[in-house]
């Protein structure tokens, strides 16, 4: 399976506020997608690469890295960011990796504070 190659993509922010990503670069193996707004940048970086050998064995990677910047009010810029590394072999059913992503993101959400503060 293939991850589509979207022209956006949409993330909800704090405070569940959505905002949209437009991709501004692409190669054969990398995206990024950019969001500016007050003193506010987000940018996404998805990277696709296959892992050794072709055949039985191979693995599919998909990189995600998600980047926030933020301005302070005299233009201190800080950077906060999230990434999340998908592997699984090729051409397994990706309903298969679902499960792994699900419990990922249910134990980040309840341990969220934790890993923001790096007291994990």
């Amino acid at each position: 399976m293939t991850l589509a190659s979207p022209a956006s993509i949409a993330i909800t922010g704090a405070a569940g506020s959505p905002f949209s990503l437009i991709r501004g670069n692409q190669d054969n193996n990398t995206s990024t997608f950019k969001h500016s707004g007050t003193n506010v940048e987000h940018e996404l970086n998805v990277r696709h690469s296959l892992e050794g050998k072709a055949g039985p064995g191979q693995m599919v990677r998909h990189n995600f890295e998600l980047i926030r910047r933020l301005w302070d009010a005299n233009g201190v810029m800080s950077t906060r960011n999230a990434y999340i590394v998908v592997r699984s072999p090729r051409g397994e059913d990706p309903l298969l990796v679902f499960d792994v992503l699900d419990g990922l993101k249910v134990w980040a959400a309840a341990n969220k504070a934790t890993l923001a503060m790096g007291d994990l």
